[in-house]
């Protein structure tokens, strides 16, 4: 019962930051920032939920990425965002893709591609070097395409950089697992 308590918890807290987004969002909508804070409370409530249900939101996270980069076009936080897109869309099912785009109107989702998931994650990386988070999305992506070597090289970095903020050590700890099962 424990887990299940969390997963309501964590589940309506997701609901709470989406909601505060979106008021952002309608506050000021010419503040990349609240764009950004919108995708990103979107992709997270995506991630905890079934594939199904993860394909309704996909649209939209984008268009908040992309909303926020049109404004700011140096917003390494929208660049991470559209790159995490990009790879959890390709981590989708063969069969989950094709339902998505014909059956859920989600045409965008053809869109997503492994090259732009590396090229996005890449260019956050370089916008912000030290934030963890981009570090552990790119190694994620050079895992998946099968680039041992760079997923090792970005994991040991998110190993090394000093963790600064919230999510930081849960993230290392990531990356130590992940390490773990690269060599």
């Amino acid at each position: 019962a424990g887990f299940d308590h969390q997963d309501r918890v964590r589940d309506s807290l997701y609901k709470i930051g989406e909601q505060y987004a979106t008021r952002a969002v309608q506050a000021n909508p010419d503040l990349a920032a609240a764009h950004f804070t919108l995708a990103k409370a979107l992709g997270r409530a995506a991630l905890a939920v079934s594939g199904r249900d993860r394909v309704k939101y996909a649209k939209q996270v984008r268009d908040e990425a992309l909303a926020a980069l049109k404004l700011d076009s140096l917003d390494d936080g929208a660049w991470d965002v559209m790159g995490v897109w990009n790879a959890e869309v390709m981590r989708l099912n063969v069969f989950m893709r094709f339902f998505a785009k014909t059956l859920l109107g989600g045409q965008v989702l053809g869109e997503a591609n492994w090259a732009s998931a590396q090229r996005d994650l890449e260019h956050a990386v370089a916008l912000q070097p030290t934030r963890i988070v981009h570090h552990l999305n790119l190694a994620q992506v050079y895992a998946d395409v099968g680039d041992k070597a760079k997923a090792r090289e970005q994991y040991e970095l998110v190993l090394k950089l000093p963790a600064t903020e919230y999510n930081d050590k849960n993230y290392q700890r990531e990356a130590q697992q992940a390490l773990s099962k690269l060599q």
